[in-house]
């Protein structure tokens, strides 16, 4: 029995066998052509390009289709396929997942724009040179008070100056502003020069300051009148500068001999009492003790303060017998 059923199984044993033999023959040969083809791979890839390569006509028409750059495609390698015992004794084919392919997509290198340099245009002009209008013109120059008196000061003054590129001042003064004005107080006369220059030349203009002594006391314009033996009447003009006050100022007189010795028993009456400025006075010399004759040669006139003594005389000659 046991001997029928192993001959009726014969046929379908031996076909199993068969196709499994076919199975694994060409499993072989998928796995000789995969890895021919991986050395190929290897081969040109180490081999350097040295001429154009030329897209197949399948490949082109594929990327005109498309117009999409085509991707490299990384084939999987396939293992052959196991073939596993059962506990029957009956071989079971073991199925093995099939290659993949993995698109990897170009490498693409930024190309940097070129900069093309563009040469600076530069347009020439001619620009005709400016006119000179002519020579400087100074408008005025002036100094205010003129004169003064020494320790003063006066102002110069000056206006506009045209064509002229600078304008200065000597005497310490320099570079000026025009129009414009400067406070100067000199010790003596003085010549002040302003001078501008421009394209049409040089032109200058002065003022002279006249610087006059410093105001004093003054006696001056003697006169006298000789009234009796005992009596000389005296008039002078005076300028007081008020050096010793505003009031209690008067003008005193003396009839004196070449040595300055005065008549004996001789007195005055003062003049005055003076004012600050310029004026006239009287003084009246007496002789109130009568004595023995005696000739004066001079008169000395002098201002005092009331009640204290003189700050300022001077002497005129003149013959008196008394």
């Amino acid at each position: 029995m046991d001997s029928k059923i192993a001959q009726s199984l014969m046929p379908f044993v031996f076909a199993f066998v068969l196709a499994l033999l076919i199975i694994c023959f060409a499993g072989a040969i998928v796995g000789g052509l995969y890895a021919v083809s991986q050395l190929e791979t290897a081969s040109l890839a180490a081999t350097p390009t040295t001429g154009p390569v030329t897209p197949s006509p399948a490949a082109t028409i594929a990327a005109k289709a498309t117009d999409t750059p085509p991707t490299a495609a990384t084939a999987t390698p396939v293992s052959p396929t196991p073939v596993l015992p059962t506990a029957t004794g009956t071989p079971v084919i073991v199925a093995t997942a099939a290659p993949t392919a993995t698109s990897v997509p170009p490498t693409s290198t930024p190309v940097p724009p070129t900069a093309t340099a563009v040469p600076p245009t530069s347009t020439a002009t001619n620009t005709p040179p400016p006119t000179c209008a002519g020579p400087p013109v100074i408008e005025s120059f002036t100094a205010s008070p003129n004169p003064i008196t020494a320790g003063g000061s006066t102002t110069l003054s000056w206006g506009a100056v045209t064509n002229a590129d600078s304008a200065s001042i000597d005497q310490g003064i320099g570079g000026v502003a025009t129009p414009g004005s400067r406070t100067v107080s000199p010790a003596t006369t003085t010549t002040y020069t302003l001078t501008a220059t421009g394209c049409g030349g040089t032109a200058t203009s002065q003022v002279t300051v006249t610087v006059n002594p410093a105001a004093t006391n003054d006696i001056s314009n003697f006169s006298a009148t000789s009234v009796s033996a005992t009596q000389l009447n005296v008039t002078v003009k005076y300028h007081y500068t008020g050096d010793h006050g505003a009031s209690n100022i008067y003008m005193a007189a003396y009839a004196e001999n070449s040595s300055g010795t005065g008549v004996p028993g001789t007195g005055f009456t003062p003049g005055g009492p003076l004012i600050v400025g310029d004026g006239t006075v009287t003084v009246q010399i007496k002789r109130v003790t009568p004595g023995a004759a005696f000739t004066s040669t001079q008169v000395r006139v002098c201002m005092y303060v009331g009640g204290g003594s003189s700050f300022y005389c001077e002497v005129f000659p003149y013959t008196k017998n008394w």
